[in-house]
């Protein structure tokens, strides 16, 4: 429950004078943090994680302040949710630390999503944040009763699971662009009501907003159950912002313990940071969560509230702190290369070195047995199928809608229940290969299932073909009738665009089979080596050489920034490079979440962290 701060203050009191003298955190004096971003490292779960803290000019570490962390998406980085949330400088201005952690292989469980923390490792990243809220509570001056979370789709997910798993800790929630993750919604069951926000675009095409036949629930159905397990009075449901433009927020403003739960949908897309003019995520976020605080507990029953304890996450009366560093015994991250096999360490050999058969961290190589290399390149073979599929299908809906052939619009060919035959017998020979292929022991990594791998490929396909022409392809795509050159030169490229994709598809999974046919490719960090690998130059050829050559052949003297949007440039050499690039951004993604990888795809389309694959 939520307690007023007056009344906060007379429980401290009364527990103060119940348990006797303060014991040994409230005995250390948390460091005056420098201003500005610092990255910290921590062991967890047998593995070693980071995360960015950044104190605002303001600190002093007189004063507890509130602390906010914010998750990155799926295949994203700490550096990038930094940059595009803005949190961060709402950080500084409002007085907060924030924490911007790395997810493992750029993923976190989330529940259904994502990547390897969820769909293979199963990691306890809600673990993780606790470790966290406890490292940087001994070395700041954190106001305990005031910790937040927010983050964006896989983040989204993170912060979901943290609101469901964690509301002793955390007062309140603000998810962007994914619902609750947890499948059933029962699994969710907060100690105690919690206060969430959550903000979904419209028109977001990765994590649909309202389909009920996605991969995901919906956010209405996530806001309903939200409401329920909160609490909430149903007639307190009320309109708290209409910018008169398709965008609200709708909010149950009465719920126990006094949370509130709010679901604002607004129009834009997945990274809903770029179409918030409106209502900005930071301060709205903000604005929200700020309200709420959590009662002062003692989550480990040791005896010892919080605010007080060295170790508030695992039960340690004794409040041992060997190295005096204001971080309990109990809670000292464990050290990979030590020769000490701990918690979570499958080896420890007394290095950080893979190729010896204990791996950099401290985990048992991994080679694949022959069946379950089978299983892995029937499935791989049966994604690149799927995905040439789809692909050829999205270029016969441009071709044809080019040419008046449609009954219907473009972007009515290619809705998500409209599927051509060939990809249905694309999909079924996925099914059918897992089914055959993938009876035996399952492989330790490389491959997810044929549902996920053929939801995936479709989804990739139509996310490329809205990044090459934008968001409308019915308001870009020119009929022949009206301009044959232009026209002409679209569906060229478009063909191209496709075939620059297959090859890099082809390319991974040949590095791939050969990696695991000859021991080369032990875990999935090795398999991300595959990656861009370009093995016979085959990659070169069709997305350097064919697609420019398409480019001047097809597309010479023409307004190449009209008819390619979502690159906007006139000049054919640096379209090539454009459309080369969001290949590799969709093509890594893909095979993330195809091959439950986590390769930061934000810096593998162009090598800089700038947001430009999210």
């Amino acid at each position: 429950m939520r307690t007023p701060t007056a009344r906060r203050a007379l429980v401290a009191l009364a527990l103060a004078t119940l348990w006797g003298p303060a014991p040994a955190r409230a005995q250390c004096t948390p460091a005056a943090l420098a201003a500005g971003t610092q990255t910290f490292s921590t062991r967890f779960d047998g593995l070693e994680r980071s995360y960015d803290v950044h104190v605002p000019a303001s600190y002093d570490g007189s004063s507890p302040v509130p602390l906010v962390l914010d998750f990155h998406g799926y295949t994203s980085t700490k550096e990038a949710q930094a940059f595009i949330s803005g949190f961060k400088g709402k950080a500084d201005t409002e007085g907060f630390i924030i924490v911007h952690p790395q997810g493992h292989e750029n993923s976190w469980n989330g529940g259904i999503c994502c990547g390897v923390a969820a769909w293979v490792l199963d990691l306890d990243d809600v673990g993780l944040a606790l470790a966290i809220v406890n490292e940087v509570s001994s070395v700041a001056n954190i106001d305990l009763s005031r910790i937040y979370a927010t983050g964006l789709s896989n983040g989204g997910a993170m912060t979901q699971r943290i609101a469901c798993d964690a509301a002793h800790v955390f007062a309140a929630a603000v998810p962007v662009s994914f619902p609750l993750g947890l499948v059933p919604f029962s699994q969710c069951q907060p100690s105690q009501p919690i206060a969430l926000s959550h903000f979904h675009g419209l028109q977001d095409t990765l994590v649909l907003y309202d389909d009920p036949n996605g991969i995901f629930a919906t956010s209405p159905e996530s806001f309903a159950y939200w409401g329920q397990v909160n609490g909430c009075d149903p007639d307190s449901l009320s309109i708290t912002f209409d910018d008169g433009m398709g965008s609200i927020c709708e909010t149950f403003l009465s719920c126990e313990d006094g949370v509130q739960v709010e679901l604002c949908s607004l129009v834009g897309t997945h990274v809903l940071y770029f179409d918030d003019d409106e209502l900005p995520i930071e301060d709205a976020g903000w604005d929200f969560m700020s309200q709420f605080t959590n009662p002062l507990t003692d989550m480990d029953e040791d005896g010892i509230l919080d605010v007080d304890d060295n170790c508030p996450t695992v039960s340690n009366t004794p409040q041992t702190d060997a190295d005096e560093d204001c971080l309990g015994d109990a809670c000292d991250p464990q050290i990979c290369g030590n020769r000490i096999q701990e918690l979570s360490e499958a080896c420890d050999d007394g290095n950080t070195m893979s190729g010896d058969g204990c791996s950099s961290d401290c985990q048992l190589a991994s080679v694949q047995t022959k069946e379950q290399q089978g299983c892995i390149n029937a499935l791989n073979k049966s994604f690149a199928r799927v995905a040439k599929s789809q692909g050829k299908y999205v270029c016969g809906c441009i071709k044809d809608g080019a040419k008046d052939k449609l009954p219907g619009t473009i972007e009515e060919c290619l809705l998500p229940d409209v599927i051509d035959g060939q990809v249905a017998k694309a999909v079924q020979k996925a099914l059918s290969a897992e089914s055959k292929k993938c009876a035996g022991t399952p492989p330790t990594f490389g491959a997810t299932g044929a549902d996920v791998l053929s939801n995936t490929a479709i989804q990739k396909e139509l996310d490329l073909v809205h990044d090459v022409f934008g968001a409308d392809l019915d308001g870009v795509i020119i009929r022949e009738a009206k301009d044959k050159p232009d026209s002409k030169c679209q569906q060229a490229a478009a063909k191209a665009v496709k075939k620059c994709q297959d090859a890099k598809l082809k390319d991974f999974n040949s590095c791939k089979k050969n990696g695991l046919r000859d021991g080369s490719i032990q875990s999935f960090v090795d398999l991300q080596g595959c990656m861009g690998a370009d093995l016979k130059g085959k990659v070169t050829k069709a997305c350097e050489s064919k697609l420019d050559a398409t480019i001047t052949s097809k597309c010479g003297g023409l307004d190449l920034a009209a008819l390619f949007p979502g690159c906007g440039t006139g000049n054919a050499a640096a379209l090539g490079e454009c459309l080369d690039r969001l290949v590799e951004c969709r093509v890594c993604q893909a095979l993330n979440a195809a091959d439950a990888l986590s390769r930061d795809c934000d810096d593998f389309d162009d090598g800089l962290t700038n947001a430009s694959c999210l």
